[in-house]
């Protein structure tokens, strides 16, 4: 009995934690919530899309990235992780690097 309440605690204190973040941006302004563009993770349109790149965006946890053509203010779009998952996992199991570079691979 007790361990299967501390199985469900884990879960609920996740979603308490979610919640509670999400009121707290209704107190703030844009300004305080958003992140500066110096610090925000994004990719080149010419970066290649090799194992380095694809184990970089997923160790980021990301679930979008910006993507940036001649500088880092120049932002072409977003991709989304699970497009570029959808080239690189068949079945559960890794296929292969997309092996191209942003903007040819993903369409940005």
């Amino acid at each position: 009995m007790h361990s299967q309440q501390a199985l469900t605690l884990q879960p609920l204190q996740e979603e308490v934690a979610v919640i509670s973040g999400a009121l707290d941006l209704t107190h703030k302004t844009a300004v305080e919530a958003m992140t500066p563009l110096d610090k925000v993770f994004m990719l080149s349109s010419q970066q290649p899309l090799d194992d380095e790149c694809i184990q970089l965006i997923l160790a980021r946890g990301h679930s979008r990235i910006p993507v940036y053509g001649a500088s880092r203010t120049d932002l072409l779009g977003l991709i989304l992780v699970k497009e570029i998952l959808r080239h690189v996992i068949d079945n559960g199991q890794v296929r292969r690097a997309v092996g191209g570079r942003v903007e040819k691979e993903l369409g940005v």
